[in-house]
């Protein structure tokens, strides 16, 4: 036998690496860190798939084909090669794996909830934009229901709703007779020829044919029994549902009322509100108030209207000593159920003018120098009843001869102020003065009969008056000792002296 021919011997411990419980043993170091529990004396937690106990070994063999004993370079070694385990690695590899697949998990577990949950809020968008749609859709038809007065059943109210379109078609047809009859022409029917026999027309114009016969009208005849569609009976009255309408009063009036009447035969509650004072009546006649002062107070009236369910409420606000406070803009009406019926009233407050112009102009009037007079009136409210005219007398005349004031610029505002009840009328007239002017009496009149005018003396002092004096010195007013001059180097300064005082040129004092 040659040496190629004779077969390789293997020791039969080598068939151990190559049978099951070599498997499962290398199956076993997979799940568990030996060196762990050698240096810790306990056993970690293991695959539930693993065999518990480490593996026994048996008499049980299996049989495999001879093993190489010469590996290649890219071949793995045979089982009983020897090499390292390392079971630490392959259980991090696998917790890793486990956190992979958890946060996965949780991922699209968060993502299926906020599908859901938006799903869920588009359904609810949606339902309720076709429930708001549909209610306004019934509120809108509901508005254009005939109102039916009085208390009615279900098929009561029907009965009249069809009656009512009943008469809406024989009205309707009765127009379209009245057309046809307008394009088509009346013919009478003609005499019976003989009993039994059919009419026969003689006109002998007409002729057979065999087209479709048009419409006759005949008209009826008037008789005992002709039933009248149209009733020669008024229609009912109408009415309005809330009446209330504007009141005028005036400061210091003793009494002032603002009433408001409802009518209606469906409500809620009634009220009357403004902008403190409110006032609700319910249907079990209770009234409810608030925002009243002392000197106001309100009274109501209720009645059922006779043969009828109509409900007449009137509600009155009561006014002692009227004060500009008490003008309001009030608001009275009803509810019933879904729908509000409403209308605005306003308490308007008069003020009388003032019995004088008052007048504002500056302490000293200088040649040459623009001034400005402003007159200031309280012409009534809420609407003025006058304006202002400016007018003067030369020296030594008064407002009989006054003439109208033409050399000036005047312009005027009006202000209005509602919390006080006032208007302020401001006219202001602008000149530049001369000396021709001194002395003259300058009148802002009312047109208003009864108003005291406001008056106003012109002064002019010269423009050289100063010329005299040097640096800063007092000199008395040219015309009145109520007043004093300051020379300055560059213009002249007036002032007024205190009441009951006159300036004294020794002292240079208003003494």
């Amino acid at each position: 036998m040659s040496f190629d021919d004779e077969k390789i011997e293997r020791p039969a411990w080598t068939l151990f690496f190559e049978g099951t419980l070599y498997r499962r043993y290398l199956r076993y170091l997979k799940h568990h860190d030996l060196s762990q529990m050698l240096n810790n004396g306990t056993t970690l937690p293991c695959n539930y798939k693993t065999p518990i106990q480490p593996p026994i070994l048996t008499h049980e063999t299996s049989w495999y084909s001879p093993p190489k004993f010469q590996t290649e370079e890219d071949e793995m070694p045979p089982p009983y090669h020897p090499r390292s385990v390392s079971a630490s690695s392959d259980r991090s590899q696998q917790d890793t794996d486990y956190k992979k697949i958890r946060n996965r998990t949780r991922v699209l577990v968060c993502l299926g909830i906020t599908l859901i949950a938006l799903t869920a809020a588009i359904v609810a968008l949606v339902i309720h934009y076709f429930y708001i749609e549909t209610q306004k859709e019934v509120i809108e038809s509901g508005q254009n229901f005939i109102h039916i007065p009085g208390n009615f059943t279900a098929n009561e109210t029907l009965a009249i709703l069809q009656d009512n379109n009943t008469s809406i078609i024989k009205e309707k047809y009765m127009t379209d007779l009245r057309d046809a009859e307008n394009e088509l022409k009346f013919t009478s029917p003609a005499k019976p020829v003989g009993k039994g026999s059919f009419w026969k027309n003689d006109d002998p114009t007409s002729t057979t044919t065999t087209k479709k016969p048009k419409l006759v009208l005949i008209s009826p005849t008037t008789t005992e029994e002709t039933v009248e569609w149209y009733p020669s009976s008024s229609s009912p009255p109408t009415f309005e549902p809330v009446l209330i309408s504007d009141v005028e009063t005036a400061i210091g009036k003793k009494k002032a009322t603002f009433s408001c009447t409802i009518q209606t035969n469906t409500w809620d509650y009634v009220y009357l509100k403004g902008k403190t004072i409110k006032l609700n009546f319910t249907k079990s006649q209770k009234i409810i108030d608030s925002g009243f002062q002392s000197r106001q107070t309100y009274d109501y009236g209720f009645k059922i209207v006779d043969g009828s369910n109509m409900t007449k409420l009137t509600l009155n606000v009561l006014i002692r000593d009227v004060q500009c406070e008490d003008q309001d803009d009030f608001v009275c009406g009803y509810k019933d159920n879904l729908t509000t019926t409403e209308k605005h009233g306003k308490l308007t407050v008069q003020r009388k003018p003032s019995s004088s112009i008052k007048m504002k102009s500056p302490v000293g009037i200088i040649e040459g120098q623009v001034v400005e007079i402003e007159a200031t009136w309280k012409g009534g409210y809420p609407t003025p009843i006058g304006n202002i005219t400016w007018v003067y007398s030369e020296a030594g005349g008064n407002l009989s001869d006054a003439q109208t004031f033409t050399a000036a610029d005047i312009s005027w505002r009006m202000k209005i102020r509602e919390d006080s009840c006032k208007t302020y009328i401001n006219s202001i007239v602008k000149f530049k003065p001369t000396l021709e002017m001194n002395n003259t009496m300058l009148y802002a009149v009312s047109s208003f009969n009864g108003v005291q005018a406001g008056t106003e003396r012109i002064l002019v002092i010269p423009e050289n008056y100063c010329d005299d004096k040097t640096g800063n010195a007092y000199k008395p007013h040219p015309y009145t000792c109520k007043k004093f001059v300051r020379c300055r180097t560059d213009r002249i300064d007036v002032y007024e002296c205190p009441k009951n005082t006159c300036f004294t040129e020794d002292v240079s004092h208003c003494v």
